[in-house]
C-alpha cells in the first residue's frame, strides 16, 4: 500500500476503536516505519530498484517484534491502570512529572507507535505477501495492486465510514434514529 493509504487506514482504525486522537496520531506515525527503515526506493526500471524490490517486505515487515513491543508496552501501562491516553490526562503528566508517570507515558506512546507498525504489516498482507509469523515464510493475499485505483476505492471510503461510525456512536446519533429493525450492534 502507499504511505497515504497506510496513514489514513491506521488513523481510521485506531480512532474508530479507541475514540482517542492521540492513540490514532501516534499509530499513524508508526504506520510507515516498516517501509521507512528500508529506505526510499530508487527509480523504477533501474537495476537498483530491482535489488531494492527483492529486499522489500523482509525483516522490516516481520510481525512478531512489533507485536511483542506493543503487548509489552500495554501490559506495562495496564499495571498502573493506564489503558489509554486521554487528552485530558496530559496536564497531569506535565503538572506532576515523575519517573513513574514519564515511563508510563513513554511506554503508552511506544505501544501505540508499534501498533501502527502492526497495522502496516497487516495492511500490506492485503496487497502482497509479508513474513507474518516466520521471517523467511511470507503470507498474504493480493486484493489489489499497490497504488491502484482499487486500493484507494477500498481504503478511503471504508476509512470515512469508520470515522463517521465512531463519531455517530460518540454523539449517540444512532439512538435518535429509533429504527425498529436496527441491530443492537449499531446501538
Amino acid at each position: 500500500m502507499k504511505w497515504i493509504s497506510h496513514k489514513v487506514a491506521t488513523a481510521a482504525i485506531l480512532y474508530s476503536f479507541t475514540g482517542n486522537i492521540i492513540v490514532a496520531g501516534t499509530g499513524v506515525l508508526g504506520s510507515t516505519f516498516p517501509d521507512w527503515i528500508e529506505g526510499k526506493p530508487p527509480a523504477q526500471g533501474t537495476p537498483a530498484y530491482a535489488k531494492w524490490r527483492r529486499k522489500h517486505r523482509q525483516g522490516s515487515h516481520w510481525l512478531p517484534p512489533y507485536f511483542i513491543i506493543c503487548l509489552s508496552c500495554f501490559a506495562y501501562t495496564a499495571q498502573f491502570g493506564f489503558l489509554t491516553l486521554a487528552p485530558s490526562s496530559i496536564p497531569l503528566f506535565l503538572y506532576q512529572p515523575s519517573w513513574a508517570t514519564i515511563s508510563v507515558l513513554l511506554a503508552h506512546l511506544l505501544g501505540c507507535y508499534s501498533l501502527g507498525c502492526v497495522l502496516h504489516i497487516l495492511q500490506d498482507a492485503l496487497c502482497g505477501k509479508v513474513p507474518l509469523i516466520f521471517p523467511k515464510y511470507k503470507i498474504g493475499i493480493r486484493l489489489f495492486k499497490v497504488g491502484s485505483m482499487l486500493e484507494y476505492l477500498l481504503i478511503f471510503p471504508s476509512s470515512v465510514f469508520l470515522i463517521i461510525w465512531r463519531l455517530a456512536a460518540d454523539l449517540q446519533i444512532l439512538h435518535y434514529l429509533k429504527a425498529p429493525n436496527l441491530p443492537k450492534f449499531f446501538l
